[in-house]
């Protein structure tokens, strides 16, 4: 569900996964879900255009993981990011 999946064959701390539909019921069962596989950080690539569909979801996955356990990279779709944001930011 939701393309989960470890980011490499032996990883068994990072977890990539799609991005939850744009209505609020569709973010909560993404939230439920990632909470199952004992997710506990959450890092949003999406860009600012992507998180305006939204109703607000970077607040609610401070609310549901901690204010700390949320960090937002905005990366367009199928870009690489820079080394430094990688480096200094997402890990």
């Amino acid at each position: 569900m939701y393309n989960f999946r470890a980011a490499a064959p032996n990883e068994s701390i990072v977890f990539g996964a799609a991005r939850p539909g744009y209505k609020d019921r569709q973010v909560s069962q993404w939230i439920d879900f990632v909470k199952q596989e004992k997710i506990q950080q959450v890092c949003c690539l999406l860009t600012t255009e992507k998180l305006e569909r939204y109703s607000n979801l970077l607040a609610t996955y401070q609310q549901e993981f901690g204010k700390d356990r949320i960090c937002w990279v905005p990366i367009q779709d199928f870009q690489l990011c820079e080394l430094q944001l990688l480096t200094e930011q997402i890990l």
